[in-house]
């Protein structure tokens, strides 16, 4: 996991407020201690019990009930269950509060939508994978990270041109990021641009174990692209 989405996990928990003594025992407060452990099949089932809980019973804020649908959808997110995944993040947005006057609120719901993005493009729903990247870079501009993701989505519709765009963006905004510069190298192979294709490709393969295996993937014709889903959002589940 990436430093900025744990940053920005903590601001989506803190937006939902602080839970009293009295809900440590909880099955949302299970829910967190099971995904902190990545017993992620745990968790949504925990989560799945405090929605049912406070659906009988509502106590919860918006914001509250906001956050228990993005924990079980990022805790199927993590199992790789796309559909579910989609479903509960889809819940959360809706819930959550639009204040775009306020940068921690934009910063939450561009991380919704970016998740919610990577599910969609593992389901093959490009077109609207792209229109939740597009609008989590609407929120969050400088974010680095959610320009990898929409090259990613670009790349799975054939815009070669725009996804390289997008790289060289993110690259200037997290220059240490192996990956960026194999899937670059990639890119530039495909547009026959091989010699910034070799450049890319030896300083992916000098950063560290993970850019040289994934060079050595698309030098040996492995798979026309990387992993859908690059950014894999944990969190603590402590508020």
């Amino acid at each position: 996991m990436t430093k900025f989405l744990a940053t920005l996990l903590v601001i989506l928990l803190a937006l939902a407020g602080t839970p009293s003594i009295a809900q440590t025992e909880s099955p949302e407060q299970s829910g967190r201690v099971a995904f902190s452990k990545e017993d992620y099949e745990g968790a949504a089932m925990y989560f799945a019990l405090a929605i049912e809980e406070d659906t009988e019973k509502p106590t919860r804020s918006k914001a509250q009930r906001a956050d228990l649908f993005f924990m079980r959808g990022n805790s199927f997110f993590m199992l790789k269950k796309s559909a579910l995944a989609v479903e509960d993040f889809t819940k959360a947005f809706e819930l959550m509060e639009r204040k775009d006057d306020d940068p921690l609120n934009r910063a939450a719901r561009a991380l919704v939508l970016n998740l919610r993005s990577q599910s969609l493009l593992d389901l093959d729903l490009a077109g609207s994978a792209l229109k939740d990247i597009d609008y989590a870079i609407e929120l969050a501009p400088h974010i680095g990270a959610y320009r990898r993701q929409r090259a990613l989505n670009l790349y799975a519709i054939d815009k070669l041109p725009e996804a390289l765009n997008d790289l060289n963006v993110a690259i200037g905004t997290v220059s240490k990021d192996s990956f960026l510069y194999a899937f670059r190298g990639h890119i530039y192979n495909e547009l026959g641009k091989t010699d910034l294709a070799k450049r890319d490709f030896d300083t992916a393969s000098k950063m560290d174990k993970a850019g040289a295996d994934l060079v050595k993937q698309f030098s040996q014709g492995k798979g026309a692209a990387p992993d859908k889903t690059q950014e894999k959002a944990k969190s603590s589940g402590k508020k």
